[in-house]
C-alpha cells in the first residue's frame, strides 16, 4: 500500500519515460521488404563471339554463367535501414553481387565493382540494379535451379538475416 501511494506522486514521470521508449521502439518498428524483377541468364563458354559459327561443328565447353537484373527494397519503418553483406547462394555456396559503377573492374562493356552495402531512406522504395557472374566451379548452379539473394538488415538495435529467391528468365 505504501509502494502505491510514493508511486502515484511519480505516476507522471513514470508515463513519460514508457510513452518515450514506446514512440522510439514503434518509429523503428518496419522492416526492409524485398521483390526480385527479371534476371536475365547468360551462359558463356569457351567458342568464339555470340553468333559466330564454330569451325567444323566444333563443341564448346561451358565456362560460366552471367546474370544481370534488379531487386527493389521497400523500406517500411520511419528510420533509415543499411543493407549488408550482400550475396548469392546457390546449394552450400555463395557469391558476392556486383553493381554498375563508374570504374573499376570490367565485366564485358559494363564496369561493375563490389555492392557491400546498401543505404534505404525511411518510407521509400530503391530499385538496386544488380549484375553476377560465377564460373562453373564457383556455384552448384544449373539450369533451372534456384538462386537465392542473401543480405542482413542493419536497424538500431539488432542486425536481421533475410533470403530471397530471385526469378530467372
Amino acid at each position: 500500500m505504501i509502494v502505491l501511494e510514493y508511486l502515484k506522486e511519480f505516476q507522471g514521470i513514470i508515463g513519460a519515460v514508457i510513452g518515450l521508449f514506446s514512440g522510439y521502439f514503434l518509429r523503428n518498428f518496419g522492416t526492409v521488404k524485398s521483390e526480385s524483377l527479371e534476371f536475365k541468364h547468360s551462359p558463356y563458354d569457351s567458342g568464339p563471339f555470340p553468333g559466330v559459327q564454330g569451325y567444323r561443328g566444333e563443341e564448346y565447353s561451358l565456362l560460366g554463367h552471367d546474370f544481370r537484373g534488379s531487386i527493389l527494397f521497400e523500406n517500411t519503418s520511419e528510420s533509415s535501414k543499411s543493407i549488408k553483406n550482400l550475396r548469392i547462394k546457390a546449394g552450400n555456396r555463395t557469391v558476392n553481387l556486383k553493381t554498375p559503377t563508374e570504374k573499376k573492374n570490367m565485366v564485358g562493356n559494363i564496369v561493375f565493382d563490389d555492392l557491400n552495402h546498401l543505404n534505404i531512406p525511411a518510407k521509400s522504395i530503391v530499385k538496386a540494379p544488380i549484375g553476377f557472374g560465377f564460373k562453373v566451379g564457383d556455384l552448384d548452379y544449373q539450369k533451372g535451379k534456384k538462386l537465392y539473394l542473401e543480405y542482413e538488415i542493419s536497424g538500431m538495435l539488432f542486425t536481421k538475416s533475410k533470403k530471397l529467391a530471385l526469378k530467372i528468365e
